[in-house]
C-alpha cells in the first residue's frame, strides 16, 4: 500500500519528495499551494475538504474547475460528502455521476462511503462495482460507527473490485497493518503529529510507527513544524513502515 502524507500550508515544501500526495481543496482555492512543490508526484488526490469543515462545493463541478485551473496535475478527486451520512453521501454521489461520467478519461473519482453497519458498506461496494465507466476509488472514513480493521468488515472490503483508500488514521500507523494487503492506499497528517509530539528515537529498539497523536489538532493553514526534524522522522518512520510489511 502507498500513504498519502499531508502536510501543513507552511511545511508543503516536503511534497518536492513525495511520489503520492493529498492536497485540500479549500488550500488550493485560496491560492497557498506551491506549483513547484508537486511536479515529482506520481498521483495527486484533492481531497474535497468536508473533514476540515471547508469543503468548497456539494457541485462536483466546480471541484474539477479548480482541479483543470490550479496549475497543479490532479489524478484524483473526492467527489462532495456528508460527514456521517451513508445516504446523503450517496444522493450526492448518484447527483453528481454525470459530471464524473463526463470526465471519466480525465481523473479518477473517490466515492466516500459513509456506511454506518455492514449493510451499508455492502451497499456501497455493490454500487462502485457496477460501474462499469467511471475509474473509482472506495474511500472508508476513520470516523464511522464500523470498525475498518475488524475481520467481518475485512471480509467485506475483499469483495470491492475497485482500490480502496482509508481516509485518515485514527491512532497510529499500527491501524494499518492488518489492511496492508487489502487496500491501496491511506492518507494522513500522522507524520507532522509525531514530529510535533516525540522526540527522534535514539535507540535501535525505539519504535514510532504505533505512537499515538496527543495534544490539539494540527491547523494545516497556520502550524508547522520543524522541517529538519520532519524529514528525519519521515526517514525514520518509513524504515519501520516497511520493516513491519506496511509500505511497500
Amino acid at each position: 500500500m502507498n500513504i498519502f502524507n499531508i502536510y501543513t500550508v507552511k511545511n508543503q515544501d516536503e511534497y518536492a519528495y513525495e511520489e503520492y500526495a493529498m492536497i485540500l481543496a479549500h488550500i488550493l482555492e485560496k491560492g497557498l499551494y506551491a506549483r513547484e512543490n508537486f511536479i515529482n508526484c506520481k498521483h495527486i488526490i484533492m481531497d474535497n475538504g468536508v473533514y476540515e469543515k471547508a469543503q468548497v462545493s456539494t457541485d462536483l463541478s466546480s471541484l474539477i474547475s479548480l482541479a483543470n485551473s490550479c496549475g497543479i496535475l490532479i489524478d484524483e478527486i473526492v467527489i462532495p460528502d456528508v460527514i456521517g451520512d451513508y445516504e446523503k453521501s450517496k444522493e450526492l454521489y448518484q447527483k453528481n455521476y454525470q459530471t464524473m461520467y463526463a470526465y471519466r478519461d480525465d481523473y479518477q473519482f473517490m466515492y466516500v462511503a459513509h456506511a454506518q453497519n455492514e449493510e451499508q458498506l455492502l451497499d456501497a461496494i455493490d454500487m462502485v462495482n457496477r460501474e462499469k465507466y467511471v475509474k473509482l476509488v472506495l474511500g472508508i472514513p476513520k470516523h464511522s460507527q464500523l470498525d475498518r480493521t475488524s475481520n467481518s468488515v475485512k471480509k467485506i472490503l475483499k469483495k470491492c473490485k475497485v482500490p480502496i483508500h482509508f481516509l485518515g488514521i485514527k491512532k497510529s500507523f499500527e491501524e494499518l497493518k492488518s489492511v496492508s494487503k487489502l487496500i491501496r492506499s491511506c492518507d494522513s497528517v500522522q507524520l507532522t503529529y509525531i514530529t510535533r509530539d516525540y522526540s527522534i528515537a535514539e535507540k535501535f529498539s525505539d519504535v514510532l510507527y504505533n505512537k499515538p497523536r496527543l495534544g490539539n489538532d494540527i491547523n494545516l493553514l497556520t502550524d508547522s513544524v520543524n522541517s529538519t526534524k520532519l524529514k528525519l522522522m519521515k526517514t525514520a518512520i518509513n524504515e519501520e513502515l516497511k520493516k513491519y510489511g506496511i509500505l511497500r
